[in-house]
């Protein structure tokens, strides 16, 4: 009994394991996918953090991210900008 039940509790953690595995793969596969797209694009584009008062009425934003492209049409390198 006790063995069928540590089998059953095996198998069924081994399954999670797998399903787990295969999440975070296609989770690095589609992050993959995404940053092709981002960086190969022929748009500029840059990805910001909307920033509220109280109010919920936009005051600022921060950059996040920037494709190449959106570097070259700028002038802006991300490093100058990034994060502010």
């Amino acid at each position: 009994m006790v063995l069928a039940l540590f089998s059953a509790w095996n198998h069924r953690l081994q399954k999670e394991v797998k399903e787990r595995i295969l999440a975070e793969k296609r989770a690095l596969e589609n992050e993959h996918k995404y940053r092709m797209l981002f960086e190969n694009m022929e748009q500029g584009f840059s990805l910001h953090e909307v920033i509220t008062d109280e109010g919920n009425k936009v005051v600022d934003y921060t950059f996040l991210e920037v494709n190449s492209a959106f570097t070259q049409l700028t002038g802006l390198e991300p490093q100058m900008i990034l994060g502010k």
